[in-house]
C-alpha cells in the first residue's frame, strides 16, 4: 500500500490529491509517509526536469555556486528540500485540526519577546516575512499564542495564472483560508487601498507583509546586496513602513530539529525604514546559506535577480 502511495505520489498535481488523504491519518503517522515521499521524489530527481527540485538545484547552482561542490550535501539539498516541500502541503490540510488538537504540529516561537515588545509602543508592527520555509504555519503560531494580526497578499484567485491548474488554485486558496482562520483581523490585498493598513497600524495591530514577492502595482523598485548580486524588490513594504510609525520585526519558519513541527524565529529590527528591510535581507541570505532548501522563490530567481547572467 505504502509503495503505491509514494509511486503515485511523484506527479505533482497526484500529490494535491494525495495530501488530503493523509491528512486524515493521525498527524504522527502522515507525516511520516509525507517523508517517505520526500525521500523517493529525491532519490529519483532528474536534472532535466521542470520539477521543483530541478528548478531549485539550477537556481542555487547560480546563485551560490559554491554550494554544488559537495555532491553529498547536494544530495541532502534535495532530499530537505523535498521533505518541505511535502510537509507544507500536508500541512494545508492537517492545519484546521490545531483549533482541536494543538499538538498536531508543534509550533515553537522564538523571540515571540521582541514581537510583544514592538508592540508595546504602541504605533503598530509590520511583520516582515520572506517567502521562507513553511510560511503559512505563521497563521496559527501567532494566533494560537494571543497574537491576532491582519495580512496583507496578492489576490489568491482562479484567474490568476499562477494558479491556472485547478489543483493549484484549490491547494493555494485552501492554505490562505486555513491561515486566516486563525488571523483575528482583516486580509488585505495588493488591489486594496493601501490606507486600510495604515489605518490597521494606528490600531496597534500586527500586519504581515512579505518583501520578497515579484508582483507590485509600481514599476519603482528597491535595490539590496543579495550574495553576489542584488535582489530587485516591489517598493510596498518600504513605503508602508515610511508613511508610518511601526516597528518592523523580521519572521522566519523553520522545520523543528525533531519531528514535523516548526519553530518560527522573530528577529529585530532597526527602526529605520530602509535599515530594517535591508537587515530582513541580510538575515534571509545567511539563513538560505545555511538551508537554502526552504526559499520558495527559486522559481522567480531572475526577476529578483535580473542582472544574474541566465
Amino acid at each position: 500500500m505504502i509503495r503505491g502511495l509514494l509511486s503515485r505520489c511523484l506527479h505533482p498535481h497526484m500529490q494535491l490529491k494525495i495530501y488530503p488523504q493523509l491528512a486524515k491519518l493521525p498527524a504522527r503517522r502522515a507525516y511520516q509517509l509525507a517523508e517517505k515521499i520526500a525521500h523517493q521524489e529525491a532519490l529519483q530527481f532528474q536534472p532535466s526536469s521542470n520539477s521543483d527540485l530541478s528548478i531549485f538545484i539550477r537556481g542555487l547552482s547560480q546563485l551560490s555556486p559554491e554550494s554544488m561542490a559537495d555532491q553529498n550535501r547536494v544530495d541532502e539539498f534535495l532530499f530537505q528540500r523535498a521533505r518541505m516541500m511535502a510537509f507544507d502541503h500536508l500541512d494545508c490540510y492537517i492545519m484546521p485540526k490545531l483549533f482541536s488538537q494543538k499538538h498536531a504540529i508543534p509550533i515553537t516561537l522564538r523571540g515571540d519577546q521582541h514581537l510583544k515588545t514592538a508592540q508595546e509602543k504602541g504605533s503598530g508592527v509590520i511583520l516582515l516575512i520572506s517567502h521562507f520555509g513553511r510560511f503559512f504555519m505563521l497563521g496559527p503560531g501567532l494566533g494560537l499564542n494571543q497574537y491576532p494580526f491582519a495580512m496583507l497578499t496578492t489576490p489568491i484567485t482562479a484567474d490568476n495564472p499562477a494558479y491556472a491548474h485547478p489543483g493549484t488554485f484549490q491547494y493555494w486558496h485552501q492554505k490562505l483560508t486555513n491561515t486566516l482562520a486563525f488571523s483575528g483581523d482583516e486580509h488585505i490585498t495588493t488591489s486594496d487601498p493601501l490606507k486600510r493598513i495604515f489605518r490597521l497600524l494606528k490600531q496597534n495591530k500586527i500586519v504581515l507583509i512579505a518583501f520578497d514577492g515579484t508582483e507590485t502595482n509600481s514599476p519603482d523598485k528597491l535595490t539590496v546586496p543579495f550574495f553576489q548580486q542584488t535582489l530587485s524588490l516591489p517598493m510596498g513594504a518600504l513605503r508602508v513602513a515610511e508613511k508610518s510609525n511601526a516597528q518592523l520585526i523580521y519572521a522566519a519558519t523553520h522545520n523543528a530539529k525533531e519531528g514535523h513541527g516548526v519553530e518560527i524565529k522573530f528577529h529585530p529590527l532597526p527602526q529605520q525604514p530602509l535599515a530594517a528591510i535591508k537587515e530582513a535581507v541580510t538575515i534571509l541570505a545567511k539563513e538560505l546559506t545555511q538551508e537554502p532548501w526552504y526559499w520558495w522563490q527559486w522559481p522567480a530567481l531572475h526577476t529578483l535577480c535580473p542582472t544574474m547572467k541566465q
